[in-house]
C-alpha cells in the first residue's frame, strides 16, 4: 500500500513539473486569427512573408494570388482554380462544372465573374452566398443593408450606405482620387492629360463608357452600351462620346463633326476646354468632375441644353431642366449630385430607371 502511494505521488510530481507548451488559439477560418496570422488545422499560425506588391496575400498559411484574370478578389480572398475563394476553400476539390464558395461546392451553370457564384440560376456575390436578409434589405459584402435612403428607394442592384445609394459591389470600397468604383474595383477616369467624363473610365488610353470596361471588340467593331457593334462609315453622333467610325477620333475631334452644332457656337468654335451647349460656350468640367460631351458646367453642376436658359437660386442648380437643392438637411451633396426627397443622388440619373440587378452610373 505504501509503495503504491509513493508511485502515485511520484507521477503527480512529474506531471506538475512538466512545462506547458504555448497555448494554441482555436480557429475555423483566417478571419478568426490576429493580423499576420492564418488558420491552419484549426490553429492560428504566423503567415509567411508575401509579396503584396505582386498581388499576393496570406491564405491558409500560404502566399496566393489575389487576381483572377481581370478581377481583383475582395479582401480575405485569393484566386483558387480561377475563382475568388476564402481560406475554407483551400484544399476543397469540387466536381467538374462546380466551384467552391465558403467551403461548399456550387454549380457553374450560369456564367459569373470570379467574384460571384451561381446559386439557383443567378449570380450571387461570394460574400453573400447563404446570407438571407429581411424585407427592404439586400446583401452587400456579406452584410444586410437597407434598400432605401431617407425614403428614396435605391435602384435595382444598389443599397444604402452612409445615407447614399451605392452599387452593391462598391459597398465598403474606398477609391483614391482620380478613380471610381465599378464592379468592386477602383478604375482610373484619367487618360494621360484628359479626365474622362462622368460615367466613363480609361481603357487602353481611351475614355470608354463604364459599361464597356473590359469589353474587347474585334476589328471593324466598337463598344456601345456593353455590346460590340459594327463601325459606321462616318461619325454618327458628335456628342455621344463614341468613336462611331473607328478612326480614333471622337465627336468634335473628328473632321466629320466640323459643321455640327454640337461642335461650334454660331459658327465660332469654343476655346478649349470649353464646349458649345445651346449656342453657349460652357466649361467642360465642374472642378475635378469632367462633364459628358453634350453638357457643360452651370452653377457647379454638369447640365445640358435644357438648363441653359433656366435660372436657379444660389443654393440650387439646374438638372434635367429643373432646379434642385445642392444640399440635404444642411449637408452639402457631393459634386455632381442634387437633393431629391431628402437624399443626394447623381443629377445625371434623375430620369433613369434601371432594371433588376443594375444601377445607374453616368446617366446609363
Amino acid at each position: 500500500m505504501r509503495l503504491r502511494l509513493l508511485f502515485v505521488l511520484a507521477v503527480a510530481a512529474v506531471l506538475v513539473s512538466c512545462p506547458k507548451g504555448p497555448a494554441e488559439v482555436a480557429c475555423e477560418h483566417d478571419i478568426d486569427c490576429a493580423q499576420g496570422q492564418s488558420c491552419v488545422d484549426k490553429a492560428c499560425v504566423p503567415c509567411p512573408t508575401c509579396d503584396t506588391a505582386a498581388g499576393e496575400v496570406c491564405l491558409h498559411g500560404s502566399c496566393m494570388q489575389t487576381k483572377c484574370g481581370d478581377y481583383v478578389c475582395p479582401s480575405g480572398q485569393a484566386c483558387l482554380a480561377g475563382h475568388c475563394g476564402s481560406s475554407n476553400c483551400v484544399g476543397v476539390s469540387c466536381p467538374s462544372a462546380q466551384t467552391c464558395v465558403k467551403g461548399q461546392c456550387y454549380p457553374t451553370d450560369c456564367v459569373c465573374p470570379p467574384t460571384q457564384t451561381c446559386v439557383q440560376g443567378s449570380c450571387v456575390a461570394n460574400a453573400c452566398v447563404g446570407v438571407t436578409c429581411p424585407a427592404n434589405q439586400d446583401c452587400a459584402n456579406g452584410q444586410c443593408l437597407d434598400t432605401r435612403c431617407t425614403g428614396v428607394v435605391c435602384a435595382g442592384g444598389a443599397v444604402c450606405q452612409s445615407g447614399k445609394c451605392l452599387n452593391k459591389s462598391c459597398v465598403d470600397v474606398t477609391c483614391p482620387t482620380g478613380t471610381l468604383c465599378l464592379d468592386g474595383q477602383c478604375l482610373s477616369n484619367a487618360c494621360d492629360a484628359t479626365t474622362c467624363p462622368e460615367g466613363q473610365v480609361c481603357q487602353a488610353g481611351k475614355c470608354v463608357a463604364a459599361s464597356c470596361n473590359g469589353v474587347h471588340c474585334n476589328a471593324g467593331n466598337f463598344c456601345d452600351k456593353d455590346s460590340c457593334v459594327q463601325c459606321h462609315a462616318t461619325e454618327q453622333g458628335c456628342a455621344d462620346g463614341l468613336d462611331d467610325d473607328c478612326d480614333g477620333l471622337t465627336d468634335c475631334a473628328d473632321p466629320d463633326c466640323t459643321a455640327s452644332p454640337a461642335c461650334s457656337c454660331g459658327g465660332a468654335a469654343c476655346a478649349s476646354p470649353s464646349r458649345c451647349v445651346k449656342n453657349h460656350c460652357l466649361p467642360g468640367a465642374c472642378g475635378d468632375l469632367a462633364c459628358p460631351t453634350d453638357q457643360g458646367c452651370l452653377d457647379g453642376l454638369c447640365a445640358g441644353a435644357e438648363c441653359v436658359d433656366v435660372t436657379c437660386s444660389s443654393s440650387e442648380a439646374c438638372a434635367q431642366g429643373s432646379c434642385y437643392p445642392l444640399s440635404c438637411g444642411g449637408v452639402a451633396c457631393d459634386p455632381g449630385e442634387v437633393c431629391v426627397s431628402g437624399a443626394c443622388v447623381p443629377a445625371s440619373c434623375l430620369t433613369v430607371t434601371c432594371g433588376g440587378g443594375h444601377v445607374c452610373a453616368g446617366g446609363q
